[in-house]
């Protein structure tokens, strides 16, 4: 099938990858190229953040870090393998997404400084973006994919534009394309720090949904975050919001307290009460993959290949004819 994917961010180009590798004609059409798409700046690490249990999301972050695996051993993917110590400030008997890990060791009371109750030492993936989405990105053109540079402003019929399929990965802009008006955007402000020596790890407590406080540990740097800030979009950082992010991650990993700063960047997180994944309610041949929140990273291959599985099927059906029966 020709197939046109809306939108290159995390997404757009996951989702755009998998449909090449399945045989199709890949055009992905965007305003900002992936060098410049908001994935960029994110701290990418494979964890649900404010996740409640939910079998589809296992579903999908299960494929995903199965996916994602597999790439750890191309050291030009910026995929990584790295510990995680997650804290929680109550009693956890065990993880809902443990399942999805290859093992998961709980840290108790004892071990642990106030106020946590107990912690979960994981195994997880990160990505270094900048990499990964440059990987994917040449992934992508290796397989035959191309850009085109243009604003989408409607998704009409894909079969008017010359598609046989339209898949809308637009993130927030989603809302406006869709009239989506459960969409809302999360801001967050994350600090790129350079890695201290022999550090290693990476650390979270999101505790405080509107201040989530983590360390993620790259190859030469580490990503300290944030703040979860709805309905906010300024871009000035002020240096008291620094402050406490890097007071925080101190406490979570004390070798951090002395790193030297980088940069300080601002994010925007396209999120909805629910991922929508699936085929338009009116417009035939309109496919959605958005509103992953902070779980685009964790989601990505699974939704990707979700998506793929279900497009086919649709495809696959017998269209009516336009022709009347006397």
């Amino acid at each position: 099938m020709q197939i046109l994917v809306v939108g290159a961010g995390l997404s757009g180009l996951t989702t755009a990858v998998t449909l090449l590798i399945r045989g199709h004609t890949v055009v992905v059409s965007a305003i900002d190229m992936p060098a410049v798409s908001a994935s960029i700046i994110a701290g990418a690490i494979w964890h649900p953040f404010f996740q409640e249990p939910d079998a589809a999301y296992l579903r999908r972050a299960a494929e995903t870090y199965s996916s994602l695996d597999k790439f750890v051993c191309d050291p030009k993917s910026g995929i990584m393998r790295r510990t995680l110590t997650e804290f929680f400030t109550t009693q956890l008997e065990r993880l809902w997404w443990g399942s999805a890990l290859p093992y998961a060791r709980r840290i108790g009371a004892t071990e642990l400084n106030a106020p946590y109750q107990c912690a979960y030492q994981v195994p997880v993936l990160v990505a270094d973006t900048p990499t990964y989405l440059a990987y994917l990105n040449e992934m992508f053109l290796d397989l035959g994919g191309r850009f085109q540079k243009e604003f989408v402003q409607d998704l009409g019929n894909p079969q008017m534009s010359g598609y046989d399929v339209t898949v809308n990965c637009s993130g927030f802009g989603a809302s406006l394309l869709c009239r989506d008006r459960t969409m809302d955007i999360v801001r967050g402000v994350v600090i790129e720090v350079e890695k201290p020596a022999h550090f290693s790890g990476c650390f979270i407590d999101d505790s405080n949904q509107y201040r989530p406080t983590y360390v993620i540990e790259r190859a030469t740097d580490c990503i300290l975050g944030g703040t979860a800030e709805p309905a906010q979009t300024g871009t000035h950082v002020d240096p008291s919001v620094v402050d406490d992010i890097m007071a925080r991650c101190a406490r979570l990993a004390p070798e951090i307290a002395n790193a030297r700063i980088k940069r300080c960047s601002v994010g925007f997180r396209p999120r909805r009460p629910t991922v929508r994944l699936g085929a338009d309610d009116s417009v035939p041949r309109l496919f959605h993959n958005y509103g992953h929140g902070g779980s685009g990273f964790t989601l990505s291959w699974g939704c990707a290949s979700e998506l793929a599985t279900l497009l086919e099927q649709v495809a696959e059906r017998p269209q009516p004819s336009d022709e009347t029966s006397l």
